[in-house]
């Protein structure tokens, strides 16, 4: 950044060639000095500009100047230039702001006097400004609105323990770099609305140190969001403010231009400007002709601001300081513009309002204050709330405001509402939330499919899995141009228009089978010849579904073994092939539902393979290639099952940043970005993140009651056994379900009874015959669970404070 010395100006009212009075000829050789106008013997510096565009400075010239040949202004190696005056007390880097004008004299060479002249430049120049009818451009100057610095286990009230502290709305902060050392404290007192500072502010800061550290910066410091504000090299401005010394007679403290471009831009820039005096008296410290300077050759990223702060030394200090002022002015200032609270709040306070994102995604946010000033707050987003509405939602979405019903609709993340929202602001709360790495909480929705990668899936390097969401068979992937697909896809289960049953993990290796119709089941589970455990949990009912449980073991399965399970028309047998090998039993009687496993598959990989087959989704293994085998625009294609037609995809490359996407009739492109460089685990990473992306669904939650996250707490006994049907979400997680439950229970018939009937597993036994009499009180076996309970999904319970 160009060095610019504060105050400086041109002087175009000088002649740019001097002519002798007498006769007319250039003033060859003849002298021009520059002295005080209030003190005519004091030599008075000016200056040359030299250097380039972006990085001027200016240095004195010889005092007196020495004419050239034709009369013209030349520097100290005859050089015609232009001279810069300041007309104020001391020098550009060390003035009061004070003005002090020039008398000039210009004599010919020999040494006759051609002209004087006095209070130079007469422009009507002001030495100081009284602000009155100008604009501040410090929104809270006065400290209306802050935030004090609390008291905590290991800091006193007003105590600054961290490198950047928000102090007071409106972009005041407190900055120690690069790390906090000493004991600085930053607190506001109130002046009660009298005294010795001009307007009589309501508050003012007070910046004490009383242990002195080593840091580099203490910047007390107001910044303005966009690092191009008060950019230029010509426009001047004027800052100052009003201070006093608590103890001491004066303390010497910096002001720096601090220019951050933002987020992946350029360094920082910490430009000291001069140095300015506090005394112990209530005085203007002004800085008049600030010039913020040009950003040339500089890379600005989003977030980016530029500050003026005030650097205090590291020594003890006890300083008081209010009035801040910054005015479009080349005057010093001495007096704080009229202002009304209410002006001081809307720009301090509001007006540090963050700018709404032009992608839509902060529409129907509210503003809430932070220590800033309002901001846009998206922390609501994805809460979870009650009302009465009902006939007021238009596919899904309130009409109005920010509201979706939560019942497990699906959404495109890159498609908006009709308010204008995008649907990806969601998305962006549901994917980072989720249990499972890079899939949305509640999954990808239904009528698509989710990319599943991961050491708990068995599915490491170039090995990934695709599980459709919704039942039925669909075409196997494939390659669609080149051979992003490595090898041959292997089918884990082809997909079925569904057994009229759903599956659940409750736990890594156990699953549940339940009926989706009522009633009871056709025929009994049971392990035949797998070695899994198969157990009834619900026996089905007019008013009950059947549940089973089944508990998946990989050691001693071999291919072509089985298990069975019924549904209330339908007996299945679920077989498997093992590392590709195993036939068919063709069980008599019963329809088959083949499950692909590997050897090497865990006892919950085998649990959550099958828990796909038996929801009828259609799931597949693709290995897929590094990017040095991928060209740009190389595609493969995948299809999801939905209530009708199966949807094509077309998931495609795009490679160093080159390649159109393709063509692909009927298909929906996913665009995949990789570099030249990514591996094959790489390439399935970011193939994952972008089909993933692509939708989200909302939580389900009807018909459930909601039950508070347990979270360890061991308040729900059955916590570890929660489900979901999210891949990977099981146990004690937020979005996860739970099937009603009984209490554990006995039952007693009364003596005397004639007859009674077992119902349910609850280990009570018939009459020993028809109307013989009990002569004792029975007590049938203990079923049930740890508590009773209705069917609940997990919601985290919060309370705003």
């Amino acid at each position: 950044m160009a060095e610019f010395l504060q105050g400086l100006m041109i002087s175009p009212e000088l002649q740019m060639y001097f002519v002798d009075k007498d006769s007319g000829e250039p003033l060859a050789a003849g002298e021009v000095t520059f002295y005080e106008d209030a003190d005519r013997t004091t030599e008075k510096p000016i200056y040359q500009q030299v250097g380039s565009a972006g990085s001027y400075i200016y240095t004195e010239l010889p005092n007196p100047l020495v004419l050239s040949a034709v009369g013209t202004v030349v520097n100290g190696d005859g050089n015609q230039v232009v001279p810069y005056l300041f007309p104020y007390e001391g020098t550009p880097t060390n003035s009061s702001g004070v003005q002090q004008l020039y008398y000039i004299t210009v004599y010919s060479s020999g040494g006759v006097l051609q002209y004087t002249l006095a209070g130079f430049p007469n422009q009507n120049l002001s030495a100081t400004s009284s602000g009155n009818n100008e604009f501040n451009f410090i929104p809270n100057g006065q400290f209306l609105a802050h935030t004090d610095i609390p008291a905590s286990a290991s800091s006193e009230a007003g105590e600054i323990s961290e490198t950047v502290t928000d102090i007071a709305q409106g972009g005041w902060t407190f900055e120690v770099l690069p790390s906090v050392s000493g004991s600085d404290f930053v607190t506001f007192v109130s002046t009660n609305g009298i005294s010795s500072y001009d307007t009589n502010p309501e508050y003012y800061i007070k910046v004490k140190c009383d242990s002195a550290g080593t840091p580099t910066y203490k910047l007390l410091g107001i910044k303005f969001e966009d690092v191009n504000k008060f950019a230029s090299d010509i426009i001047t401005y004027s800052f100052g403010f009003q201070a006093e010394l608590e103890a001491g007679s004066s303390l010497e403290v910096d002001l720096y231009l601090v220019k951050h471009y933002g987020d992946g831009g350029s360094a920082t820039d910490y430009d000291p400007l001069g140095s300015l005096t506090i005394t112990n008296a209530i005085e203007w410290i002004t800085f008049p002709n600030l010039i913020f300077g040009e950003n040339t050759g500089k890379t600005i990223g989003p977030n980016s601001y530029v500050q003026l702060a005030i650097n205090f030394p590291n020594q003890t200090y006890d300083a008081n300081l209010t009035n801040f002022v910054l005015l479009s002015s080349s005057n010093a200032v001495n007096q704080f513009p009229a202002q009304t609270n209410a002006d001081m709040l809307t720009r301090g306070v509001a007006g540090w309002m963050n700018k709404p994102a032009s992608d839509g995604s902060d529409l129907y946010l509210v503003p809430r204050l932070t220590k800033e000033g309002l901001v846009w707050d998206d922390s609501e987003i994805g809460d979870v709330i009650f009302e009465s509405q009902t006939s007021i939602y238009v596919d899904n979405l309130h009409p109005t405001t920010n509201r979706m019903l939560a019942n497990g609709a699906k959404y495109i993340a890159s498609e908006y509402s009709d308010l204008g929202i995008p649907f990806s602001r969601l998305q962006s709360k549901y994917l980072p939330e989720s249990t499972t790495t890079n899939i949305p909480m509640y999954g990808t929705g239904e009528n698509y499919f989710t990319a599943i990668y991961g050491t708990s899936f068995g599915l490491t390097s170039s090995l990934f899995r695709l599980t459709n969401n919704y039942l039925g068979a669909v075409t196997t992937p494939a390659n669609g141009a080149g051979s992003p697909i490595a090898s041959a896809v292997e089918v884990v289960h082809a997909g079925d228009a569904g057994y009229s049953v759903k599956s659940y993990l409750r736990e890594s290796n156990l699953l549940f089978i339940v009926g989706t119709v009522l009633g009871a089941e056709n025929a009994a589970a049971e392990a035949s010849t797998s070695p899994f455990t198969v157990a009834q949990i619900q026996v089905g009912s007019s008013l009950l579904a059947s549940i089973n449980s089944v508990t998946c073991v990989i050691a001693g399965l071999a291919g072509g073994e089985r298990f069975y399970f019924s549904n209330t028309t339908t007996d299945y047998y679920v077989w498997y092939t093992l590392d590709g090998a195993g036939a068919d039993p063709a069980v008599a009687g019963r329809t088959g539902i083949k499950v692909a496993v590997l050897s090497t598959d865990s006892n919950a990989i085998v649990a959550q393979k099958t828990r796909e087959a038996l929801n009828g989704w259609a799931v597949y293994d693709l290995t897929l290639n590094a990017a040095a085998s991928i060209s740009s625009s190389d595609y493969w294609v995948g299809y999801s099952a939905t209530a009708t037609t199966p949807q094509k995809y077309a998931i495609w490359y795009e490679k160093d940043g080159a390649g159109d996407a393709p063509v692909v009739a009927d298909a929906i492109l996913i665009k995949v970005a990789i570099i030249t460089g990514d591996t094959a685990a790489q390439v399935v990473l970011a193939t994952q993140i972008a089909i993933n992306s692509y939708s989200y669904s909302v939580l389900d939650a009807r018909g459930y009651f909601i039950r508070a996250w347990d979270n360890g707490a061991a308040i729900d006994p059955d916590a570890a056994t929660r489900w979901s049907m999210v891949p990977g979400v099981i146990g004690d997680e937020i979005g996860t379900f739970q099937l009603s439950e009984n209490i554990s229970h006995y039952h007693i018939p009364e003596s005397g009874s004639t007859e009674f009937t077992t119902i349910g597993n609850a280990g009570a036994r018939q009459a020993p015959a028809p109307g013989s009499d009990l002569t004792e009180d029975p007590q049938t076996g203990s079923t049930g669970g740890y508590e009773s309970r209705g069917i609940n999904l997990y919601l985290n319970a919060v309370i705003k404070y």
